[in-house]
Order: C-alpha cells, then sequence, then structure tokens
C-alpha cells in the first residue's frame, strides 16, 4: 500500500488517500490509443481473448477511497498488449471514425454560414448539458471549426475558450506571422512555443459528447470500444453507464457475465438518444499511463493525475484530492466568477445600446452643425452677392454719368470745330482771292465772327477722368472669413475628469465635507464646463437626496460642498456630462461620534431578510460581522451558507453548501469573523472545523484543532485578533481555540485557555477582541466576562449580575466592541442589547422590544450596531 498525504501540517484537513496499483496494466481503448500514443508510439503483439469474449479480469481491486468506478473499469478487460503506433492525424478522440453518417459532412451552403468567416465560429456550450440543443443542423452548426468549416476532430479548448481542431491549431501556430500564434476569433495570444505542443492544450469534452449525442441522433454506427484494433470494426449495441465504454454484443455479453460487473447498467443505442448529454461524456485517461482514469487532482501541481501518477515522482508527497472533493472545491469557486462574469456580460451588454446611442447623437449633432453652417456661411454668400451686385451698379452709373458728361463736351467741341473751320475757310478765301473792293466792304463782318469765335469758352480738356478703380482691404475679409464661425467641440470628459477630497471619504455628521471635482478635455487640460455638465447627486442612508453645493475655484476646478445629517452609508454621484467620473459612485460612511450615546438606541433604521431559502432569506440565522468595506456577513446556519450584503442590506452573493468535503459544512455555519485581509472565517456548528475563504467566497482552507482525547467539539462563536490568530470558543470541549501563522502560511493550532483550572471558569461561548487587542470572553451560564492579553493570559475579570427581562441572570451569548471599547452583550433569552464599560460597569440598556431572541452582534465602521435575531431578521441601530 502507498499513501499519498495531502499536506504535512496539524492544521490541514484533507484526508489520506490510499492507493492500491493495478496488478497490470489493462487494454488501451483504440479511441484513446490513437490521441494519447500518437507522438510515442510502441511495437507490441496483439491477443485475441478479448475477441473470443474472455473477459476475465486479471485484477480485482477492491473498491477503496478512490472509488468502485475506476478499478471496475479495468475489470472489464484483460490486457496484455500496449497500442501499435498510430498517425498523428488520426483524431478519434471525438470518434470521427464511428460516426459514418457524419463524416462525409460538407461545409454548410447556408448564406449566413458561408458569409460567416474563422473569427466568428466557436463551440457554443449554452444549454449543451440538456437534451433539447436543437436539431441535428444546429448542433453540426455549433461543432463546426471555424477555420476549416468541417466538423471538429480533435477538439481543443484555447485559453480565450474558443475551440477548434488540433490540427487547426497545429496550423495556426505553424504559420504564424508573428513570434506567438493569435486566436483567430478574438486575437488573444496562444500560450504555446510550438505547434507541437496543441496536445497540451485541454480536449472539448462538450464537443465530444454532442458529436456522440449527433451520431446517436443521425443513427450513425458506433464501434465497440472493447474491440482489438487489428478486428473488422464491431457496431457497438449498447453503453455501459459505469465505465462509459460502447460494447459490441459479444463484449455486451461478457459484461453481463462478469461478476464485478454484472451489475453495471447496459443502455441500448436506442436508447441512449434521449438520456442526458452528460451521461455521454467519455472518461478521461491518463497520457503516461493510458489505462488509468484521471481520478485524483494534485493541487501542488495543479493538475489531473491516475492512481499511478499519484505514486511517482514528482507528485509523490504532493497534494492530492479526488476529483469530485476538488470538483466541490471548484465548483463553488468558478459558480462565483461566472455569476460576476455574468454580472459584467449584462453591464457590457448594457453599455452597447448607450454607445450606440452616442454614436447617434454624434451623428444628430454633426448633421445639424453642418446644416447651422451651411447656412451661416450660404448667408455670408448671399450678402456679399447683395454686396457685388450693389458695387456694378455703383460702376455702371458712374460710367453712364461720366460719358454723359464728356458725350456733351464732345459734341460741343465738334460744333466749335465746324464753326471754326467753316469761318476760317470762309476768311482764307476772301484773303486770297477776292478783290481788294470785296475784302474792304466784308472786312468788318469777318473780323467780327472771327472775334466772336475766339471769345467763345472751349473746354479743350475732358471734364471727367477715367479714375474708377476697385479696392478692398482683402486681408481683413480674408482673416475675418479664415476667423468666421467656430465649431464647438471641446468637452468636460468624464474619462479624464476625476474627484478628489476628503469628504470622499470621510464625514461627520452637521460638519461640512467639501471635496473636488477637475473637469478635463479628452486630453488632460482643464476645461471650465457648463454648469448643466457637472452634475452631483448624493444620496443619504434613507436614500434622500441632499443638497450639494458648486462653486468654480479655478478654471476648470470646482469645490463641492455637503452636510450629511444622518449616521449611515452615503453615495455620492459625481458624473460630467451624465456620465460617471473614475470611481463614481463614491460610497461614504458616516459614524456615530466615537463616544455613541446608546439610551438613543431604540428603533432600527433598517430591517432586511425573511425566512427561506432564497437569496436574502435565512433559517436560523445565527453569528454576524461585518468587514473593512462595510460588508455584512452573516451565517445562514440551516442553509448552510453564509450570504453577503452590503451597508444598505442588498444582497451581493452567496458561498458554502451542505457536505462531507473540505470545503463543505458538515452543519452549518454558526458564526463568521474577517482577517485584516478580508478573508471570510466560518466556524461550523458541528465543530467539524472553521472554513476560510477569501473575499469572494471561494473556498481557501480548513483549519481544524488537532488534539488527542477530544471529540468534535460545538464551536459556537469565533474572532480575529489583531495578529490574525483565529479564536475559536468550544462549548462541547470547554476551550478556546487559537489556529495561528508561524511564518505566514503554515497554520498551527494550539489550546489557549480552558476551564481546568488556567484560565477559564466555565464553558467558553462569546469572543470578541477590542482596540487594544484584548481578548474577551463569556462564559456560559454564568454571567461572567473574563479579558485576556494578547497571550491570552488572565487581566481582569467580572460578572454581570444583569436580571434579564424573563427574571433569570444575563448569560451572554455573543459579544462586540465600539471604537470606544464598550462591550455590547446579547442573550437570546433576554431581547435587548446590553452595553458595558470596559470595567463591567452597565453602561445602557438598549432595543428594548425591538429584538425576538437577538443571535449575533456586531458593529460596522459607522458605529452602527448590526444585530441578526430569530425572526430570521438583521437589523441595524
Amino acid at each position: 500500500m502507498t499513501t499519498v498525504r495531502s499536506s504535512s501540517g496539524p492544521s490541514h484537513s484533507t484526508p489520506t488517500i490510499t492507493i492500491t496499483p493495478p496488478v497490470r496494466q489493462v487494454k488501451v481503448l483504440p479511441w484513446i490509443r490513437e490521441t494519447v500514443q500518437a507522438d510515442k508510439a510502441t511495437e507490441t503483439t496483439k491477443s485475441t481473448d478479448i475477441r473470443h469474449g474472455d473477459m476475465r479480469a486479471t485484477e480485482t481491486a477492491q473498491p477503496s477511497d478512490i472509488g468502485k468506478q475506476s478499478s471496475l473499469r479495468h475489470d472489464v478487460m484483460r490486457a496484455t498488449e500496449t497500442a501499435k503506433p498510430s498517425d498523428i492525424g488520426k483524431q478519434s478522440s471525438l470518434r470521427h471514425d464511428v460516426m459514418r453518417a457524419t463524416e462525409t459532412a460538407k461545409p454548410s451552403n447556408d448564406p449566413e454560414e458561408i458569409a460567416s468567416t474563422p473569427h466568428s465560429k466557436s463551440v457554443i456550450y449554452e444549454d449543451a448539458t440538456h437534451r433539447e440543443t436543437g436539431s441535428q443542423d444546429d448542433i453540426r452548426q455549433q461543432l463546426a471549426c471555424g477555420i476549416c468549416h468541417a466538423l471538429l476532430r480533435d477538439a481543443r479548448v484555447l485559453p480565450c475558450l474558443h475551440t477548434y481542431c488540433r490540427r487547426c491549431i497545429e496550423d495556426i501556430i505553424l504559420h504564424r506571422q508573428s513570434v506567438r500564434a493569435h486566436c483567430p476569433s478574438c486575437n488573444r495570444e496562444i500560450p504555446l512555443d510550438s505547434y507541437r505542443t496543441a496536445k497540451e492544450l485541454p480536449r472539448d469534452a462538450v464537443a465530444i459528447a454532442l458529436q456522440d449525442e449527433l451520431a446517436l441522433r443521425d443513427g450513425g454506427v458506433m464501434i465497440c470500444d472493447v474491440c482489438d484494433e487489428s478486428e473488422p470494426e464491431s457496431r457497438a449495441v449498447c453503453r455501459c453507464r459505469e465505465c462509459a465504454l460502447y460494447l459490441c454484443g459479444i463484449h455486451e455479453e461478457g459484461h453481463k457475465r462478469d461478476k464485478h460487473i454484472k451489475d453495471h447498467a447496459l443502455l441500448s443505442t436506442e436508447n441512449l438518444r434521449s438520456v442526458s448529454i452528460k451521461e455521454l461524456y467519455r472518461p478521461a485517461f491518463c497520457e503516461f499511463h493510458p489505462s488509468e482514469k484521471l481520478m485524483l487532482f494534485c493541487d501542488t501541481c495543479n493538475k489531473n493525475l491516475c492512481r499511478n501518477c499519484a505514486l511517482q515522482d514528482p507528485h509523490r508527497g504532493h497534494q492530492c484530492h479526488f476529483v469530485n472533493e476538488a470538483f466541490s472545491r471548484v465548483h463553488p469557486r468558478l459558480s462565483n466568477l461566472l455569476l460576476e462574469t455574468k454580472q459584467l456580460y449584462a453591464r457590457v451588454e448594457d453599455a452597447l445600446p448607450v454607445i450606440e446611442s452616442m454614436m447617434t447623437r454624434v451623428d444628430r449633432a454633426a448633421n445639424t452643425a453642418r446644416h447651422d453652417l451651411d447656412a451661416s456661411i450660404d448667408e455670408q454668400i448671399r450678402a456679399l452677392e447683395t454686396r457685388r451686385e450693389y458695387l456694378r451698379e455703383r460702376v455702371e452709373a458712374v460710367r453712364v454719368m461720366r460719358n454723359t458728361s464728356l458725350g456733351v463736351q464732345r459734341e460741343n467741341m465738334r460744333r466749335a470745330r465746324d464753326r471754326l473751320r467753316d469761318s476760317f475757310r470762309v476768311a482764307r478765301t476772301v484773303l486770297d482771292q477776292a478783290d481788294p473792293v470785296y475784302l474792304l466792304s466784308i472786312k468788318d463782318v469777318i473780323a467780327d465772327r472771327l472775334r466772336d469765335l475766339m471769345n467763345e469758352s472751349y473746354e479743350f480738356y475732358p471734364r471727367e477722368d477715367h479714375q474708377l478703380l476697385y479696392t478692398a482691404d482683402e486681408s481683413d475679409i480674408t482673416s475675418a472669413i479664415q476667423d468666421y464661425g467656430h465649431l464647438e467641440t471641446g468637452y468636460a470628459c468624464h474619462v479624464t475628469s476625476s474627484a478628489k477630497g476628503e469628504g470622499l471619504h470621510i464625514a461627520q455628521t452637521k460638519r461640512e465635507a467639501v471635496f473636488t471635482v477637475t473637469a478635463r478635455y479628452r486630453d488632460g487640460r482643464t476645461f471650465s464646463c457648463k454648469d448643466t455638465d457637472l452634475q452631483i447627486d448624493i444620496t443619504n442612508p434613507r436614500g434622500d437626496r441632499i443638497e450639494a453645493g458648486i462653486t468654480e475655484k479655478q478654471q476648470g476646478r470646482y469645490h463641492v460642498t455637503y452636510t450629511p445629517t444622518l449616521v449611515g452609508q452615503y453615495q455620492i454621484a459625481v458624473n460630467i456630462r451624465s456620465f460617471p467620473v473614475s470611481g463614481s459612485p463614491f460610497t461614504i460612511n458616516v459614524p456615530y461620534d466615537k463616544a455613541r450615546d446608546y439610551s438613543q438606541l431604540d428603533i432600527p433604521q433598517l430591517t432586511f431578510g425573511t425566512s427561506g431559502s432564497n437569496s436574502g432569506q435565512f433559517k436560523s440565522v445565527r453569528g454576524i460581522t461585518v468587514d473593512l468595506t462595510n460588508r455584512i456577513i452573516v451565517s445562514d446556519r440551516d442553509n448552510a451558507r453564509v450570504q453577503v450584503f452590503d451597508a444598505s442590506g442588498n444582497f451581493l452573493f452567496q458561498f458554502g453548501r451542505k457536505g462531507g468535503a473540505a470545503s463543505e459544512f458538515k452543519c452549518g455555519p454558526c458564526d463568521v469573523a474577517v482577517d485584516s485581509a478580508g478573508r471570510v472565517i466560518a466556524c461550523d456548528w458541528s465543530g467539524d472545523g472553521v472554513l476560510v475563504f477569501d473575499s469572494r467566497g471561494n473556498f481557501v482552507s480548513r483549519l481544524r484543532p488537532f488534539e488527542e482525547g477530544d471529540g468534535l467539539g460545538q464551536f459556537c462563536r469565533l474572532a480575529v485578533d489583531h495578529h490574525d490568530r483565529v479564536l475559536v470558543s468550544d462549548y462541547h470541549n470547554r476551550k478556546v481555540h487559537v489556529f495561528a501563522r508561524d511564518d505566514g502560511s503554515q497554520v498551527t493550532c494550539y489550546t489557549a485557555v480552558t476551564d481546568e483550572g488556567d484560565g477559564l471558569l466555565n464553558a467558553p461561548s462569546g469572543i470578541t477582541v477590542n482596540s487594544k487587542g484584548e481578548v474577551i470572553v463569556a462564559l456560559a451560564n454564568s454571567g461572567v466576562l473574563q479579558v485576556l492579553d494578547s497571550d491570552m493570559n488572565l487581566i481582569r475579570q467580572f460578572a454581570i449580575n444583569e436580571k434579564g427581562t424573563n427574571g433569570n441572570l444575563f448569560t451572554t451569548d455573543a459579544l462586540a466592541c465600539d471604537a470606544s471599547d464598550n462591550i455590547l452583550a446579547i442573550d437570546g433569552y433576554n431581547d435587548y442589547i446590553l452595553v458595558l464599560g470596559q470595567d463591567g460597569s452597565v453602561l445602557a440598556r438598549c432595543a428594548m422590544g425591538n429584538l425576538n431572541s437577538p443571535c449575533g452582534i456586531a458593529v460596522d465602521a459607522m458605529g452602527r450596531v448590526v444585530i441578526s435575531d430569530a425572526s430570521e431578521n438583521v437589523k441595524i441601530f
């Protein structure tokens, strides 16, 4: 016998796994042999014993902790050989060789499929586990490789969760254009160094099962998984549900005769058409021991293992678990991630219409701006045209006026010229040709005429000038045109704008809080935005809006002031042009004054929760705590889960379930606490352990006290001290256990104090830690509180001596400390809160009549008192 122990410390809870190696190697199934041993072939001989139905098992593994399924799976065959070499090209893990009805499938002629590219094809998993997976065409379309467009062969899943044929992935890697290949669908880098390493990618089990389903639906022939490869292919007539093997008629009979497996359920291929797709999943076998199922998971290496691998290096001594146990731990974690992814998907889906709406608004604004600028410039063009017409008319008027004037002058000068010419001719003729008598008789007439002509006024020069020029200050008008019109494209961008200041982190009632908003352009320059561009929305714990004052101090910098009036959680939304700046909305906790007046604590400010099993409902609500972000964490015992709410009581998520695995509650959580890293610690009511989860509810580890002589305890309350030690009060064993991290990783457990003379006077119940690091323990049924130092030594103790409302002694069930180190105690038989000073003096009795058998108590960062009670409510005071 070989033992693989999951951890080497008393604090780990993984059970010891005992593994019995098989007597001899069993036969390698053909569909496994072709894929697993394609790259490491071994020449062997074949035995024909199986062909004759000799199904005698050479090993009869006992049904150990590993489970019957694997060992009985190997009892089916007596193996005497290993596989022959097979070609890499055979991708029979997807059983294409047995799907004759679909082997000849061609790429679809559907225009939509032809139009699709490799970037949009991948296997669709949605509803893959349900029988209603659609018609054969739908399944075939889902199983079409986005690269080769044929049915997937040896489907492998990339890290981006897109699925392609292994050969197609190898081709992508082989013909890559850069150092690393990229997914054809999302362009994410494929982290493989060589195309030969494509076989390291996980197989797509969903695609394999879907292909089997497709073959069964189409009436295809399924080949027997047990028949030897050298034989003619034998048609399978049934499938063993436990062994996950397809069997021909001969091996069906052998299966029925074998005493170890004769009770297995055999389903005919006809009946397989109506089973769940999960029942068609094929088992996974070891790469190094092909006959062994992968039944273990190595936490150290984060790898699935078979029995043989767990016995060998490098996995010997590693922390190993059965796959079902590992699955139970991983499933809630992945479920939470899936839920967060779904929420993120919803946000992305919701963002798309907003972006598309903004694109529409951009187009609308651009069209409006273009229309306006066209109208404006057209108006200016019309004004210029009017001016041109006016100047043209002026030019024509000047032309007409001057030409008319010059025309009159020209006519006058012409007439004068004619008169002078005529008189000149007559006078010359007389002088040259007339006799003296005639000359003397006419001399006076000629002389008078010539003197008259000479005395007339003549315009020898044009009365008008040609001066007519067009002038314009073109530089001014050109500059004016160049500067004419402006496009206001600048805006305050919510991405680059910011909000900072103390008022976004802390505030006090009736005191003005201030923070600064800086509006910026897209490029980061400050921008003085419009009043309507900056929106500040502040809501108080009741959901009412409170007034905020906004003052611009510098360009783009605005001071925002507000004055809280109520204690509680405020939401401040800072939006630029209707979109939130980075970090918005901001959550501000407005606390009570350090010295809270508990006499005023009466009616709860907020109550949430009802009885039931749905989210936000409780069955036997128990302990409660508040983390550093003011999330309220509630132990829901009978629902075997922990629920997380925000400070306003809105449900966020839940984790945990009932079961026997390390990550599950045997009975249910009785109390919860949170350490400085935000990890959630929950103690199981059964005393079987303390479970540690991260802040998202993912299981981290299980803590168990290991002391001889102790039976299972009754872990009723827990707390975390300033050193992140987990303190657990064990009512049954009358002890306080301390889980401490010695070196930051190894957790050790020791008993801090017991009631056997070394500290406790009685069995412990409630436990808490004050701001000084002192541990306060309530002793059941005695009304005594003991205060211990960080080394768990007794400092002081005091008896409450309080008579409750029922007349009996007030015995504390749960404790909490406020910022002033006042002690708040509750008793399930008294419906009020008892507030004690550090010396045990009674300061106040609160919430009289407003509680119903209180179970858990905590004080949040705002000083609010949070209580769970038997009415399945959480009440905040």
